[in-house]
């Protein structure tokens, strides 16, 4: 073999080699760059139904959960007859109900590896299948027109998703109503009793204990909002009287204090009285409570009915002779005068 015929050869096993490396370097980057197959995420759904018109709608929970979940939904609907052993495994009270594998929800019970959705009440006892937190309502109504109206309470208890059965009114002077004020000793009218159902509903249970009692059971309103009827009167129709002074044009229109005692605190008045600093008894007035700022106002003892006031009056004015006069005029920021010095002070902008 010739000197070139040898190099010649040498060149050929090279290029077949550098060939070999060349694929086997593109074979290896190419299984590099091939995506891994990963397995679908799959949000297994088991809901626990139960014959119940009342109950809770859970088809809105799973509709929530598969929205938008980019997940593989497997779902299952099982009967209450048929779920015996997941109501165990699961500690399930409350029916109907979701099991949830494949993804941990916040908010609910963590159980066996799976998220629990109970439903709120209605709902039926997983183990009577005994239907809980339909609510009887009594209202018992006093001979008192300026009153709460204890329906407009059911309406704020019903959006709060308290659902009611039997609503009832009767008179608290008579027949079944007085006996009932007399069996829960209630002492201010009007007044409302719920059943003991309304205890499956948590906020009623933490709440109630502000406002009412329930030691027999049964849930008994007892600090009604003003006015009621309390010892044989009522408690909470105010007396306003509007201090201004007439010889001030740019001040403030006192009468908004009006507005804002109604909107704040639900106020209502028995009279509502303008006096001037310059009169008889606008000059008394301004004598015997030091008042130094003007419009102001001043209310009578009743004011005390109000609770939420008597809490808060302490920042803005001072209570003499149980009247309860407003003082911190200079932080609304309007105008109004000083009667210390005769000066007007403009609103602050």
């Amino acid at each position: 073999m010739t000197k070139w015929k040898q190099v010649h050869k040498y060149l050929l096993v090279a290029l077949f080699v550098l060939i070999a490396i060349n694929l086997l370097l593109s074979f290896s980057s190419t299984k590099k760059l091939m995506p891994i197959p990963v397995e679908p995420q799959v949000l297994s759904l088991t809901t626990i139904t139960v014959d119940c018109e009342e109950c809770f709608d859970v088809s809105q929970v799973t509709t929530a959960l598969k929205e938008g979940s980019g997940m593989t939904i497997e779902e299952e609907s099982v009967t209450w007859e048929e779920a015996g052993e997941l109501i165990t495994k699961y500690g399930i009270e409350r029916l109907p109900a979701v099991i949830i594998e494949g993804k941990a929800i916040d908010g609910l019970d963590q159980v066996e590896g799976a998220s629990v959705f109970q439903s709120p009440p209605p709902y039926k006892e997983a183990s009577t299948r005994k239907l809980r937190g339909i609510v009887d309502a009594t209202i018992l109504t006093v001979a008192c027109e300026e009153c709460t109206d204890m329906t407009e309470l059911v309406s704020q208890l019903t959006q709060a998703q308290i659902n009611f059965g039997d609503i009832k009114s009767l008179a608290a002077d008579e027949g079944e109503g007085k006996l009932l004020v007399e069996a829960h000793k209630i002492d201010t009218l009007p007044s409302i009793v719920l059943s003991e159902e309304a205890g499956v509903y948590e906020f009623i249970t933490q709440a109630w204990p502000e406002v009412g009692s329930s030691d027999t059971g049964a849930f008994v309103l007892r600090k009604v909002p003003a006015p009621y009827v309390k010892d044989g009167r009522v408690h909470g129709l105010v007396g306003l009287t509007l201090l201004t002074d007439e010889t001030c044009v740019e001040c403030y229109n006192v009468s908004l204090h009006q507005a804002l005692l109604t909107q704040n605190f639900g106020m209502k008045f028995q009279n509502i009285e303008y006096v001037d600093v310059g009169s008889t008894r606008g000059k008394r007035l301004v004598s015997k409570y030091d008042i130094d700022k003007v419009p102001t106002y001043v209310l009578d003892k009743e004011a005390s009915a109000y609770d939420l006031l008597v809490q808060l009056w302490g920042e803005v004015g001072s209570v003499e002779d149980d009247n309860y006069i407003f003082r911190k005029v200079e932080e609304l920021g309007t105008t109004y005068k000083d009667l210390k010095n005769g000066s007007v002070v403009q609103a602050s902008s």
